[in-house]
Order: C-alpha cells, then sequence, then structure tokens
C-alpha cells in the first residue's frame, strides 16, 4: 500500500488520533441523534395511526379500506425503524472503532490499528460492492446516487492510507520489548 509522510500539516500520529476523534465525537453524536428520531417516531406512532383513521373516515372510505391503511402504515413505520436500527448499529460501530484506533495510538499497541485497518478496509470493500450493484441498478434504469458512494470511499480510502502510513511508520521503529528499560538496546553478548 502507499505510504505517505504526513497528514496535510500534521505528524502522522496526530492525523490518526484526529481521525480517531472524529469517529468517537461524530459517532456518539449521530448514536444520539439516531435514539432521539426513534424515540420521537414511537411517540408519535399512535397520532399518525389517528390522523390515518380520521383522514380515511373524512374521504368515506370503508372499514377495510381505513384498516388496510393503518396496516400500510405500521409496515412503513416497522421498514423505518429497522433502518434506523441498522443505522444505529453502524454509528455505534464506528465510535467504538475510533476508540479502538485512540487506544492503539496512545498505548502504543499497533495490533489495535492493525485491527481498525483491516475492519476499515473491509467496510471499504462491502462498499465498493454496494457501488457495483448501484451500477447495476443504473443499468436497469433505477436512480442511484452514486456520488455520495464514490465520495464515500474516497474519503474512507484516505483515512486507511493514513493510519496505515502511521502503523508502517510506528512497526519500523524499535520495540519497548526490544529496547532495554533505558531505552537502550540489550548488550551484544547476552
Amino acid at each position: 500500500m502507499p505510504a505517505i509522510k504526513k497528514c496535510f500539516c500534521c505528524s502522522l500520529e496526530t492525523g490518526t488520533k484526529i481521525i480517531g476523534y472524529m469517529q468517537v465525537i461524530f459517532g456518539t453524536i449521530l448514536v444520539i441523534a439516531v435514539l432521539i428520531y426513534m424515540s420521537m417516531l414511537v411517540y408519535l406512532k399512535n397520532e399518525v395511526v389517528i390522523l390515518t383513521k380520521l383522514n380515511s373516515e373524512a374521504m368515506n372510505a370503508t372499514e377495510a379500506d381505513v384498516d388496510e391503511e393503518v396496516a400500510s402504515q405500521k409496515i412503513a413505520f416497522a421498514y423505518v425503524m429497522l433502518a434506523l436500527i441498522i443505522i444505529l448499529v453502524y454509528v455505534l460501530f464506528s465510535a467504538l472503532m475510533g476508540a479502538l484506533l485512540l487506544a492503539g495510538v496512545y498505548k502504543r499497541k499497533l495490533n489495535y490499528v492493525k485491527w481498525w485497518i483491516r475492519i476499515k478496509t473491509s467496510l471499504i470493500l462491502i462498499a465498493t460492492g454496494w457501488l457495483l450493484l448501484q451500477l447495476l441498478l443504473l443499468l436497469y434504469g433505477m436512480d442511484a446516487n452514486l456520488t455520495k458512494s464514490i465520495l464515500s470511499l474516497v474519503y474512507d480510502g484516505c483515512l486507511v492510507l493514513v493510519v496505515n502510513s502511521y502503523y508502517d511508520e510506528e512497526s519500523e521503529k524499535p520495540s519497548i520489548e526490544f529496547l532495554g528499560g533505558d531505552g537502550l538496546p540489550p548488550p551484544a553478548y547476552c
């Protein structure tokens, strides 16, 4: 993988810390936002059902039509809640990944950083598959938002490039186990 020497105008370590903090902060904010949105939807679900019944009755719909409309509203609610649960799991996972990256940088545990790189690379591969699926849907005339997917892939690729360069830079340094307690290599006669 190509390596870079600096992350914009700061060191790779600082850039990696910024990436970790961004993931933790934005992940936490998004978790809170999704939980608030989910609670609002649950709170408003009964009002939507009541409004649907009143609207259908005002249009002189039969009771079967009203029940069908209420059932379709409940199914739509279930789909929205399922999507929000998936988003919640994803942003929570993102925040935990940021914490893993920060723990790896601050505690000098390169294994944590390596796992972050592996997981993020796997997510990039999954996103690439999603992009290919969107391209296939585009061939069949279905609308697909390719710009968002491509920008997300490029952004994630840049993050992995910075963190991988940091990992390579740190793994080239001698480890604390190799160096003695005073920071010097052990004597040659050992």
